[in-house]
């Protein structure tokens, strides 16, 4: 057995390491809800911890097409009075990366394309799948289907046959969704 003096040292230690978990926890929360106070955010003012999507696409694109795609989502946005942010960047020889979101505010709805392609790597490689396009929402169900059927229906017009749905599990399921037919 330990001597008491040891065991008083561990249960110190242990109490010091939780309180400064918990100070670093709170400050990260307190800056992450403190900078981006917009739709893009959806931890901001705490109104959502961990929100599942709603629809996972799977876009059966090349990052070549990547920009057709960045100026699809920006006219989406465009013609429903969305925000659009474009964070995508391109470091030649380095990454290739697409970092898009869509947003509304009431209800909030939010699509979101993030890929990277890092050069030096393969980490980016996936076999059989390509570009996500995620809808993420606290909506109704009418609502975000309303939205997710627009979504698709504008996808496939610009990529028919591309438009690919994907499973909680991560695979590519078919058909597509019911309520899209």
């Amino acid at each position: 057995m330990f001597p008491r003096v040891w065991l008083v040292w561990i249960i110190a230690a242990f109490a010091v390491g939780v309180l400064a978990a918990v100070a670093v926890d709170r400050r990260a929360e307190r800056v992450r809800a403190s900078t981006d106070m917009s739709c893009h955010n959806p931890f901001r003012n705490r109104r959502a911890a961990v929100l599942a999507p709603r629809e996972d696409i799977d876009l059966a694109i090349e990052e070549e097409e990547w920009p057709e795609l960045q100026n699809l989502l920006r006219q989406f946005a465009k013609t429903r009075e969305w925000s659009f942010r474009d964070s995508s960047m391109v470091d030649p020889g380095v990454v290739n990366a697409i970092a898009v979101s869509v947003c509304a505010e009431t209800p909030w709805m939010k699509i979101l394309v993030s890929e990277n392609h890092w050069k030096t790597t393969n980490a980016h490689d996936h076999p059989g799948r390509f570009t996500p396009v995620i809808l993420y929402s606290d909506g109704s169900t009418e609502q975000w289907q309303r939205v997710a059927r627009e979504l698709v229906m504008e996808l496939d017009s610009k990529w028919p046959g591309r438009v690919r749905f994907v499973d909680a599990e991560g695979n590519i399921r078919m058909p597509q969704p019911k309520y899209l037919d």
